[in-house]
């Protein structure tokens, strides 16, 4: 996938609306020395497959599935982005909403992961 600019930190580092299929609905990410940016070129992606290019990617998805099919509201937790340039330490945090309009209403969930500095 192109994208129009070069981002500064990964991708996928950032505030990102998933649905239960993992298709980014909305996304705004912070760019170091730049405002927060909306990304809307990354809504309708799949998360999975072209926002997070990370090689434990299937770590990721499966605590997202199982984060979607309990009943927990939040979950957070700290895990390793690992890629061939390296490793990204992160802190994420998944939390449950549900979005409605007149004719339906679509369970999302939000994830805010941030780079963990510590």
């Amino acid at each position: 996938m192109n994208y129009p600019q070069p981002l500064t930190s990964p991708l996928y580092v950032g505030i990102f609306e998933l649905d239960t299929a993992g298709t980014v609905l909305y996304t705004r990410q912070s760019q170091p020395g730049s405002s927060i940016e909306k990304n809307t070129y990354l809504v309708g992606q799949n998360f999975f497959e072209n926002v997070a290019d990370f090689e434990n990617m299937t770590d990721f998805r499966r605590r997202f599935k199982n984060f979607v099919s309990s009943h927990s509201s939040t979950e957070h937790f700290q895990f390793e982005c690992r890629s061939i340039k390296g490793s990204v330490p992160v802190r994420v945090l998944m939390m449950r909403a549900r979005e409605k309009n007149e004719s339906h209403s679509t369970d999302i969930v939000i994830i805010d992961i941030r780079k963990n500095d510590n």
